[in-house]
């Protein structure tokens, strides 16, 4: 297990590629503090974002907007992407420092795209479809292409949809969230040092014990009704022949004159069978009829932990001994430590309610 002394011991490698002239460079030495966020929701792209001591001027190095920059420890690259901002800062007190704003392979996935999906395909195939053609697209343009790797397949078949415009990041996400109310899993999209991969989050569990006594400095602990729970799901689908609505709609009472009532509104395909639709609002507010745990922490920091690694939080004040997953991770090294933030989510099997008696 990893420890504060660990840190003297890191050797990081830096290498920039300029975009214009493709010249390497080797930045480790002039950098001062660099830092590394990752999140599960796959809108938001990994950043890396480096300060740059003044004695770059002395190296003669170069670094327009889009140039490649690769980032590891000890021997493990953890970041390749882009630099969209290279900044020049003066604090007033005469130091100037340069700064290099990075984003991973995830940014490929805001573009904008229509797609359909047959019938019978799962997640994981969709996934695979989808990117192929993003690389043709790309490719043909004169892009070098998006590499990906599908490491643990979904299951569950998928009814047919048509997606109209939208990102294709929102296209995946949609996907995903039809296959993890089939079948008993959850999957992430994240980028690995360049390669974007579909991952199922129980492939993902690490050995790492995070909370009192161990690793963690500080936490908050709290239980939401966000905008994530609902206690009614409605179904819409267009009725051409009377030009109205065919609604379905399922609901807990009991949750309702808890929380009041909060819907989601979905639209159904026009191929659905009633039945389809049915289990697919059972499927949803069986999924979503329930809060969230919300619990941040701020820790020493653990080489290459990122959004969608699990782990187990053990904090005694809380009555908190669950395995949980990384939402969104944010690594601060500087020359003295390595520190780092985390946003844990619990699965729905795992959410719950929080008694006040756990706050004691």
């Amino acid at each position: 297990m990893p420890n504060i002394n660990d840190q003297m011991h890191y050797n990081h490698t830096i290498h920039v590629e300029n975009a214009d002239t493709g010249q390497m460079y080797d930045i480790a030495p002039v950098t001062e503090a660099i830092t590394w966020t990752t999140q599960r929701t796959v809108s938001q792209p990994g950043t890396l974002e480096l300060v740059l001591s003044e004695s770059l001027n002395s190296r003669q190095v170069v670094i327009p907007p889009g140039s490649r920059i690769r980032w590891g420890i000890n021997g493990t690259d953890y970041f390749y992407g882009l630099i969209q901002e290279p900044e020049l800062s003066e604090d007033g007190t005469g130091i100037i420092n340069y700064r290099l704003n990075a984003v991973d392979h995830l940014y490929l996935l805001k573009m904008p795209e229509v797609a359909y999906r047959k019938q019978g395909t799962t997640a994981s195939q969709f996934f695979q479809q989808l990117l192929t053609h993003q690389n043709q697209r790309i490719q043909a343009m004169g892009g070098t292409g998006i590499t990906f790797a599908v490491l643990e397949p979904s299951q569950a078949p998928l009814p047919y949809y048509n997606f109209e415009p939208q990102t294709v990041y929102s296209i995946i996400k949609d996907t995903i969230e039809d296959a993890q109310v089939r079948e008993d899993a959850q999957f992430v999209i994240r980028d690995n040092a360049g390669v974007i991969e579909f991952r199922e989050l129980r492939a993902l569990r690490t050995n790492y014990v995070i909370g009192d006594n161990s690793f963690a400095e500080s936490y908050t602990y709290g239980v939401q009704i966000g905008n994530d729970t609902y206690n009614i799901v409605k179904v819409l689908r267009a009725n051409e022949e009377i030009g109205m609505w065919d609604t379905w709609t399922m609901f807990d009472s009991h949750n309702i004159a808890r929380w009041w009532p909060r819907q989601l509104t979905l639209e159904a395909d026009e191929h659905m069978t009633e039945a389809e639709i049915i289990e697919k609002i059972k499927l949803h507010l069986q999924a979503l009829n329930r809060p969230r745990r919300n619990l941040t922490m701020s820790c020493i920091g653990i080489n290459g932990l990122r959004a969608g690694d699990g782990l187990q939080a053990r904090l005694h004040r809380g009555n908190i001994d669950h395995h949980c997953w990384c939402e969104k991770v944010a690594h601060a090294y500087s020359s003295q430590a390595h520190r780092m933030d985390l946003e844990l989510f619990f699965t729905r099997r795992e959410d719950g309610e929080m008694n006040v008696q756990n706050f004691e």
